[in-house]
């Protein structure tokens, strides 16, 4: 439950596992919260990258920005009720590349 919990809140909830005892000590609870993090920064990055790399279809007139965002946005958005889903039934869900950073974070300790 605690998993969902970050997904569910990801800012409030990652801090919450990775600052407070005992939480901060499990390493499941780690890899969700790094994951969690991970994954919303690649989601506001792509955001922006895809708003700056549009802006010369938009001065044409061409609404590709705003179609490309909403496709990106849906994309995340279904991939985040994912990860919300699997984490409610106990199973980790792993998005290729954030997980491996996600990993990378969590041996550190």
């Amino acid at each position: 439950m605690a998993a969902f919990l970050i997904y569910l809140l990801p800012v409030i909830g990652s801090l919450f596992a990775l600052c407070v005892s005992p939480y901060k000590e499990r390493d499941v609870l780690r890899f969700h919260a790094w994951q969690a993090i991970f994954m919303l920064v690649l989601w506001v990055g792509l955001n922006i990258a895809l708003a700056i790399l549009t802006i010369p279809f938009t001065l044409v007139g061409l609404p590709l920005g705003a179609g490309l965002i909403g496709l990106t946005n849906v994309a995340f958005f279904l991939a985040w009720i994912y990860l919300m889903l699997q984490s409610v039934t106990g199973k980790t869900a792993r998005i290729p590349h954030v997980a491996e950073l996600a990993d990378e974070q969590v041996r550190k300790k």
